[in-house]
């Protein structure tokens, strides 16, 4: 009895939750005013470097796990041609580039060289005319 309930209770939750999906997506907008003097300049190319420096660790991470994912496949795929019992795929997903932690760590950095950042939320699709 208790799994028709949920079973029920899932089935009446998909009109709410496709009404959810359909509502206005915003995104956060992000104004840069840089601090004055030569020290705090310098201080926000060092954020520059920073920033780029995950960046290129994230990509990194990236190529590593496709790489390994190609390496995974051609081993299957020899196992497979050799004909034998027991082969597995060992690849596995691979995320894309998450640039949202180099992001807020390149405005905290920022802020702290006593550069001012504000945001404002946007609306990018779904928006009320």
């Amino acid at each position: 009895m208790k799994r028709r309930n949920v079973g029920v209770f899932f089935l009446g939750m998909w009109p709410l939750l496709f009404l959810i999906g359909c509502g206005p997506v915003y995104k956060t907008e992000y104004t840069y005013r840089p601090p004055q003097g030569p020290q705090a300049l310098n201080c926000i190319m060092q954020c520059d470097n920073i920033k780029r420096q995950c960046y290129t660790n994230e990509d990194f991470s990236v190529r590593a796990c496709e790489d390994e994912n190609r390496i995974a496949r051609l081993e299957y795929e020899r196992c497979v041609s050799m004909k034998y019992d027991r082969c597995w795929d060992r690849s596995y997903y691979c995320n894309s580039a998450d640039y949202l932690y180099c992001d807020e760590e390149y405005r905290i950095c920022y802020q702290n060289c006593g550069g001012l950042i504000t945001s404002r939320e946007i609306c990018v699709s779904g928006c009320e005319k």
